[in-house]
């Protein structure tokens, strides 16, 4: 099956995933550029379960965060995707000791480990969420088919789930301070970051992740017509499961729209930063309509208050 964009959003788009290069299948010193894919967006918003469904193919390899410091100093370049630079960690690279640390280089989360994978994956790249805020640093280093995936989650979403890591005392990685006030900062920057890399032509694939596992496969096509492959054996077996998943838990937290507390209610629609996403959104053409991103009816307490 050949996946192509919403047809509303643009009906011409329709690729042929046999025109993906193969690095295995190239002859011997042949060379081929890989092509460089990045998944972003808000903490807490789908970029681990963006980052564990592409990686199901076996022609794409994406890293976790494997060049975090690299980003932070704008240092990155094409030559870091190399499978030699790739497999060789530096302690200036990132926050890991080594990379049997990081989730999929040495187990079976992606359809093979991402230290054999890397060697002969079409499309390679990393997962750092806070990309997201550094794409127009890091695009004059980059080819200019570079992919971006943002992953996309509704506001009181990401707030429980910020809250429940910041709550986990075994996590020792994650801002323990004014975790909703922190996360309502980090989700609206975000928001705004999209529109704005939008709106200067920067071509990025927004995925509203609470729906990635819905019958109509909406998102999922995006994700597919933007890296312009067909699903594999392995990447149909997880989307399937997913999907089956989805249907027979649907109270699960990603599933279903989210109604805030009193106390959440009243912290977002008096939080300043919200103020200036929701006029970004309106006055923009962002996909995802306001009362999704926030909750429903959001729009009509917005314009009381």
């Amino acid at each position: 099956m050949i996946y192509q964009a919403d047809q509303k959003e643009n009906p011409s788009i329709v690729y042929n995933a046999s025109k993906l290069p193969r690095l295995r299948d190239w002859p011997p010193g042949k060379f081929c550029m890989k092509k460089l894919l990045f998944i972003c967006g808000c903490p807490r918003s789908g970029t681990t379960e963006l980052t564990r469904l592409v990686n199901q193919h076996q022609d794409v390899y994406v890293g976790c965060e494997r060049y975090l410091y690299k980003y932070e100093n704008g240092e990155i370049s094409p030559n870091d995707f190399t499978p030699e630079r790739f497999s060789s960690f530096r302690s200036e690279d990132s926050f890991y000791e080594s990379l049997d640390q990081m989730e999929g280089w040495l187990d079976n989360i992606c359809s093979s480990p991402g230290s054999s994978k890397i060697n002969h994956a079409a499309i390679v790249g990393d997962k750092a969420p806070l990309l997201i805020y550094e794409i127009p640093k890091l695009l004059p280093a980059l080819p200019s088919q570079t992919q971006w995936l943002v992953a996309i989650r509704d506001l009181i979403s990401v707030i429980r789930s910020w809250k429940e890591r910041s709550d986990n005392p075994a996590d020792t990685l994650w801002n323990r301070e004014l975790p909703i006030n922190n996360a309502i900062i980090s989700w609206t920057s975000s928001i705004c970051s999209v529109i704005e890399h939008q709106a200067n032509g920067i071509d990025l694939t927004d995925v509203y992740t609470p729906h990635l596992y819905r019958d109509d496969r909406l998102e999922l096509g995006r994700i597919l017509a933007a890296l312009q492959i067909d699903p594999d054996n392995g990447m149909s077996k997880y989307i399937d499961g997913s999907i089956q998943w989805a249907a027979e838990n649907p109270c699960a937290r990603h599933s279903t729209p989210k109604i805030p507390t009193d106390d959440e209610r009243a912290l977002i629609l008096n939080h300043p930063y919200v103020h200036t996403t929701v006029n970004a959104v309106a006055s923009s053409r962002f996909r995802v309509d306001l009362d999704i991103l926030f909750w429903v009816g959001f729009k009509e307490e917005y314009s009381s208050v």
